[in-house]
């Protein structure tokens, strides 16, 4: 509605996601032959080692989430409710993924299908 007095097109400023992601998820990458985001590695690491990749995944998630739920106060107020509600669910996903890692370090049947399935992508 053009020219109408009072209306006013929506502004936001969206920052640019890196390709590579989050920063804190670069150690993650290299190298990637022992990395718990490869595929491979994941249906071929031994139980200890994918226990630990997989920690040291949880423990970077959980970083992540506690340095962007810092940044909600310096958003505008009326969308800080939305932000914590966001970082809520990534909590419980966090919460979720941690249980994982802890079914697989302990159930030998549970570590050896998820490695197949990761051996099948």
């Amino acid at each position: 509605m053009a020219g109408r007095e009072g209306s006013r097109i929506p502004e936001a400023v969206v920052l640019k996601a890196r390709e590579a992601g989050d920063a804190v998820f670069d150690s993650l990458s290299a190298p990637k032959a022992t990395s718990p985001l490869n595929a491979r590695w994941l249906s071929e690491a031994q139980p200890d080692d994918l226990n630990s990749g997989l920690k040291r995944l949880c423990a970077l998630y959980e970083s992540w989430i506690e340095a962007d739920a810092a940044r909600i106060l310096a958003l505008d107020p009326s969308l800080q409710p939305a932000a914590q509600s966001h970082m809520q669910t990534c909590r419980e996903a966090l919460a979720r993924l941690t249980g994982g890692v802890e079914l697989l370090a302990r159930d030998p049947m549970s570590r050896q299908a998820f490695q197949m399935a990761n051996r099948a992508m």
